[in-house]
């Protein structure tokens, strides 16, 4: 019995692994890095609220370096298709949920949670499809032609490659006819899932089938299961899920396409869409969207032909497509599609134009690039998506026939460019590029931009070393042993994001630690420098911030806190660390509400009312830097039941000496350590009342330093005597509302002799 359809399975409570949603991981730089492995052996790491050209990093697997990325959001999730795989999601034989990244985090699949990727492939029996599914942990399901494997990420690569199609046509390899998620019950098709499963709550269709043919029937529910209609038949529609997406099927001869939601008031043409390759063929590997600007229906078309007839109800749309031939791939945008009438749209790979960025430096080459389509809905939604790769190779746009009215749509090709190492890397790069031009209102016809050094902003970007031999990756581009300098080059009037990860021995897939900035803007011309991995490394609270990582937060009866322990000392920046070990508790009145091994991170239901509150969070770390070896804070606060989420009226005591770039101080003088308060964004903390800071060069015997200054920025002065390796701080804070904080950091800096 071969599906015909995208089929949810269902099963019952009986074979569910209860239990809460697990914790995060307290290697902390993973926690806040959520990397998700793909079916495909693809690593991508989603940055939501990030700026145009940002919002997603992307790491092909070995070989894969050609592929391309689709990026979009659906109903408030990020879905990111490679471009081997949109066909295959269009027309409903590889399940669209095994790309909704958004879910797959939720169900607790990023990489740092170690989890294997529970899986169904079909084929027209059993005996098939586990020998398409490979491995050795293969479970057959006669029941449904089919067959479970669970797949590490560091072997999702070589499954998908032997499933991958070995041409344009969109079939899967391997004798293969369908690849699911093994869900768990209640998500969806589209990725929606019950809101009380856990990270460990698989169906366990695969467990509950294994030795167990008896219970087939109560386990396995098919009854949305549906046939095809015969071919020549008329459009009709199919109240199943379809492609991975929740809605309607509409099938017609040599056509098929998806929708959701379903419309139902509007009247419906029909659309006949003819796909030509770049060889002048009727293209095989092929897809169409067409996102209603008036409200929220989308349709996704595709077919082996070259050719789909649809009905698609009337409106204004916007359409993406793409078609794909061998290494070239064409993508193509309409900011405003009228469908009033039946009508023939061709869309014709020959008409992509080739896109890049260019820079003065001839040696430049892109390491990261993007193109994205933006179009602003009648109701202020966001839709469209975005493409990226490693470089523009084989990427080509075709300019559009249409335009959006003014400020509704908006074209963007963006990329980072550096000096190549010669292996496949940008080692050692003096300079790295972060450059983008967009085109408002219609994709142009003019598709290569150069950008020249004089119009952009140039920052010297200092990186310092926190322990010997480690490496260091700026931006997830360039890197080189610690401490080394990179000029940056950015275009001006542009919020970017940057990031700085270590490593110890070359540039992995888990940096030990990563430091964030929020975003910035630059104006043409020098603006300094920065500088980055600089001690004292502690507690912060950046403002504004992008993810929204950092909080100290209560809604209702619910505390919830996420607050970095380990940022460097600039000014507007976000942490994580690994670490050796962590504890967080919280205490009501004195008395102990909860407790868990996270660092400074966790959940905690309290009793109603207003109580005093006291938040700990420690955590040590070896191996990872030299500085900081330990962090130790606790908050003092007073807090009620609130109606609407409060930010909590947190605050820590920041350092920012003038270390060198080993992150040494000089020895034999009194040291002048700049000291400020740091409240959380848009918290009610008051005015500073009393703030006083202790110093150590033990970490047992602690002395008061004198502050210059006053409020909430001031000057410690730190005798340094001679024989002194490193120095630790305590500090003190209290506002005017009684509001409390007390850290300490061990071995914050060092000192030369």
């Amino acid at each position: 019995m071969a599906l015909a359809l995208a089929v949810v399975l269902p099963v019952t409570s009986a074979v569910l692994a209860g239990g809460a949603q697990a914790a995060p991981s307290t290697t902390g730089a993973r926690h806040a890095e959520p990397w998700l492995t793909l079916v495909t052996g693809d690593r991508v790491l989603s940055r939501p609220g990030a700026p145009a050209g940002q919002e997603l990093v992307v790491q092909p697997a070995p070989g894969r370096e050609s592929v391309r990325f689709h990026r979009s959001v659906r109903g408030g999730e990020v879905h990111v298709v490679p471009s081997d795989a949109a066909t295959l999601v269009a027309a409903g034989s590889v399940d669209a949920r095994l790309f909704n990244v958004s879910r797959l985090l939720d169900l607790g699949y990023a990489d740092a949670s170690a989890r294997e990727l529970p899986l169904i492939v079909t084929a027209g029996d059993d005996a098939r499809a586990a020998r398409a599914a490979g491995g050795q942990a293969v479970t057959r399901l006669p029941l449904i032609d089919a067959a479970g494997v669970r797949v590490a990420r560091d072997k999702a690569g070589q499954f998908w490659s032997r499933l991958a199609p070995k041409t344009d046509v969109p079939a899967l390899s391997g004798g293969a006819a369908g690849l699911w998620l093994d869900a768990p019950l209640g998500t969806a098709a589209g990725g929606s899932a019950a809101p009380d499963l856990g990270a460990d709550s698989e169906s366990r269709l695969i467990a509950g089938m294994r030795g167990a043919t008896e219970r087939r029937e109560s386990v396995v529910d098919l009854a949305v299961v549906e046939r095809f209609p015969a071919a020549g038949a008329g459009p009709i529609d199919l109240a199943v899920t379809a492609g991975g997406a929740d809605g309607t099927r509409f099938v017609r001869p040599g056509g098929t396409a998806a929708r959701t939601p379903v419309a139902t008031t509007q009247a419906s043409h029909q659309l006949t869409l003819v796909a030509t390759d770049h060889n002048g063929n009727p293209a095989t590997n092929w897809t169409v969207t067409f996102n209603d600007v008036e409200r929220e229906n989308v349709v996704t078309a595709t077919d082996a032909s070259g050719t789909a007839v649809v009905s698609l109800p009337a409106g204004n749309y916007f359409m993406e497509a793409q078609i794909g031939t061998g290494a070239l791939s064409t993508y193509i945008a309409e900011p405003l599609v009228v469908h009033d009438r039946d009508r023939t749209i061709a869309l014709t790979a020959t008409e992509g134009r080739p896109i890049g960025l260019t820079v003065d430096r001839a040696d430049a080459e892109p390491g990261e690039v993007a193109a994205i389509f933006s179009r602003m809905t009648v109701d202020g939604r966001m839709i469209g998506g975005s493409t990226h790769g490693v470089n523009f190779d084989g990427m080509l746009v075709r300019p559009s026939d249409s335009a959006a009215p003014a400020d509704q749509f908006v074209f963007y090709v963006a990329a980072r460019l550096a000096k190549p190492d010669g292996q496949g890397g940008f080692g050692g790069s003096p300079y790295l590029y972060h450059v983008q031009w967009l085109e408002p209102d219609r994709v142009p016809t003019d598709l290569i931009r150069h950008m020249g050094d004089a119009e952009l902003g140039k920052v010297q970007a200092r990186l310092a070393a926190a322990a010997p031999g480690k490496i260091g990756r700026k931006d997830y581009l360039v890197h080189g042993t610690l401490p080394f300098t990179i000029t940056e080059y950015y275009v001006p009037d542009t919020p970017w994001l940057s990031s700085v990860g270590t490593f110890t021995g070359a540039p992995n897939d888990n940096p030990e630690t990563m430091l964030y900035s929020g975003a910035r803007m630059f104006s043409a011309g020098n603006q300094g420098s920065e500088r980055w991995n600089t001690g004292v490394f502690g507690p912060s609270f950046p403002a504004s911030w992008p993810w929204s990582w950092t909080k100290a937060t209560r809604t209702g009866n619910q505390i919830d806190v996420e607050i970095p322990l380990f940022t460097d000392h600039g000014a507007n920046r976000e942490a994580r660390s690994n670490v050796t070990g962590a504890t967080t508790k919280l205490f009501r009145n004195g008395s102990l509400v909860g407790q868990n091994t996270q660092v400074a991170t966790g959940s905690f239901t309290v009793p109603a009312g207003q109580a005093t509150y006291k938040l700990e969070a420690k955590a040590t770390r070896s191996g990872v830097a030299d500085l900081t070896s330990s962090v130790s804070v606790q908050w003092t606060f007073k807090s009620a039941t609130v109606t609407a989420p409060q930010r909590l009226p947190l605050a820590v005591v920041r350092f920012a000496p003038n270390l060198d770039d080993h992150n040494r101080a000089p020895g034999g003088t009194v040291f002048s350590v700049p000291v400020s308060v740091q409240r959380q964004d848009g918290s009610a903390g008051a005015a500073t009342k009393q703030l006083t800071v202790e110093a150590s060069y033990d970490g047992r015997f602690w002395f008061p330093v004198p502050l210059l200054g006053s409020g909430d920025s001031r000057t410690a002065l730190v005798p340094h005597p001679r024989g002194v390796d490193h120095v630790s701080l305590r500090a003190t804070h209290l506002d005017k509302a009684g509001n409390r904080v007390e850290q300490t950091i061990t071995r914050a800096y060092q000192v030369r002799r």
